[in-house]
């Protein structure tokens, strides 16, 4: 009986093995903790992720802006199964995209323009994050979400030296019939430039004045036919009279010549007096060849020639390529219709176009190649291609083309379709815009992944002006 009593009285004195069921709890609790951490972290890291995703499909979404298929780009970058930007750490990620018209970005001066009507883009993203350790604690999932806003194009960018070549041929003198604006199509055209000439920066923001500081984007003129009266064009009132020169000049076929001959005006940043002031500077030669100071002013379409617009944009990068800058990229921006297709004689109508000479044999060739009395379309795309190469980017506007061949680019064999020569001839589907022409019934239509039919020219500058930016983040919420 002592000896039982001894036994149990030691047994409940005895402290071995007290620490294991306190080690059982507590290590379920350092395991939940280090677990729910761990879990945190990599739902941290994931959402982060998805935030990158998020942005750069809001960012790409608003570089399609204004086009309407910001949403489908939206998706293409996302961080949904198949998206460029898809990860397993992001499992069944669902996207939500919208697109707004806000008054602060336009306050930018980034219109909502047509079709889409807006200017930022909104892109959210969720997914839920299984767990591993936080499972011991009951959380079996984490939720994140990630929203971006971007704004269309108009954030800050490299400098641009701009060559606009712009048809003044007698076909420019037609009435537009109010389908871009109400005037000749040549007037038409200018509204167009002078929009341009608002929505580039002269100079560095926040500058007073642009008197004496380096230029942001200078811009300068060129037209075909050549002129040898260009101050004409950027004299108001007008004086003297306008008179056009035969084309290719072949006697004097030198490049100091030819660019004197296509030039109205040289690259100026003078067309605003400072980057914050909208309106442009009436003492600029640049804007009074715009029509901005009068009604009456501004290039002239006095037609005398055929249209041949080689060489235009074969001095136009001439020109470009001896004045560039330090940062600056180069640009050509082409007005026309397409139909280049004045000769010696086309289809028996001798002298469409008034060449320099018309011994063809000695001054202008027959193998199609600049400058030559054949194939005048397919040269006007041989020179565009050398100036792409050349590293210049070329933005195309279709102003009353044809879409057909059926009498269009007579001297090329075979003929072809002034809107497929332009699309051709500009940088790619995003820098070929078109504008229809009251005279032409069948003008162009968009090319796939291209612009919009805007249906105004100052839509068109707009948006050539802000595709020359790029887009940017801003707060979400902005209004």
């Amino acid at each position: 009986m002592n000896l039982r009593r001894k036994t149990l009285s030691k047994l409940f004195r005895d402290e071995q093995g007290q620490a294991l069921p306190w080690l059982a709890v507590m290590l379920t609790v350092i395991m939940g903790i280090a677990g729910f951490v761990i879990d945190l972290g990599h739902a941290m890291v994931c959402e982060r992720q998805l935030q990158s995703s998020s942005n750069a499909a809001a960012m790409a979404a608003a570089l399609q802006l204004p086009n309407s298929t910001y949403t489908t780009v939206a998706h293409a970058y996302g961080s949904e199964t198949g998206d460029a930007n898809a990860s397993p750490n992001l499992p069944g990620v669902a996207m939500t995209v919208s697109a707004y018209c806000s008054t602060t970005v336009k306050g930018w001066g980034i219109e909502c323009l047509q079709p889409a009507a807006d200017n930022a883009v909104v892109v959210t993203q969720t997914s839920s994050i299984p767990t591993t350790f936080a499972r011991v604690i009951g959380i079996n999932t984490v939720h994140i979400s990630a929203t971006a806003t971007a704004a269309a194009h108009g954030a800050p960018r490299a400098p641009f030296n701009v060559a606009i070549v712009v048809d003044t041929t007698q076909s420019m003198t037609d009435p537009d019939g109010g389908l871009n604006c109400t005037g000749t199509r040549v007037y038409c055209a200018l509204q167009g430039i002078q929009d341009l000439l608002a929505d580039f920066s002269p100079c560095y923001t926040g500058l007073s004045s642009c008197s004496g500081q380096p230029a942001v984007d200078e811009v300068s003129l060129f037209t075909f036919p050549p002129t040898s009266t260009a101050s004409y064009d950027y004299t108001c009132p007008h004086s003297g009279s306008f008179t056009p020169i035969a084309y290719p000049d072949a006697t004097n076929a030198t490049t100091a010549t030819e660019i004197a001959e296509y030039q109205i005006l040289p690259l100026s940043n003078n067309f605003r007096t400072s980057d914050g002031t909208a309106a442009l500077s009436g003492s600029s030669n640049l804007v009074i060849a715009s029509g901005a100071t009068s009604s009456n002013c501004g290039m002239a379409a006095q037609g005398g020639m055929g249209t041949y617009y080689a060489g235009a944009i074969n001095a136009a990068q001439q020109y470009l390529s001896q004045n560039t800058r330090t940062g600056a990229d180069n640009v050509m921006i082409i007005l026309s219709d397409g139909d280049a297709s004045g000769a010696v004689t086309v289809q028996g109508q001798s002298d469409s176009v008034s060449w320099a000479t018309s011994n063809t044999s000695k001054y202008l060739n027959s193998s199609g190649s600049y400058p030559s009395y054949k194939d005048m379309c397919q040269q006007g795309i041989a020179e565009a291609a050398a100036a792409k190469t050349a590293g210049t980017k070329i933005y195309v506007v279709a102003y009353g083309a044809a879409d057909t061949s059926s009498g269009y680019c007579m001297t090329d064999s075979p003929a072809q379709n002034p809107c497929t020569v332009l699309q051709t001839m500009s940088s790619g589907p995003s820098e070929y815009f078109f504008a229809d022409g009251s005279s032409i019934s069948n003008g162009c239509t968009p090319p796939t992944g291209g612009q919009a039919s805007f249906t105004s020219l100052t839509q068109i500058f707009s948006a050539i002006a802000g595709d020359l930016s790029v887009g940017r983040l801003i707060p979400n919420g902005t209004s």
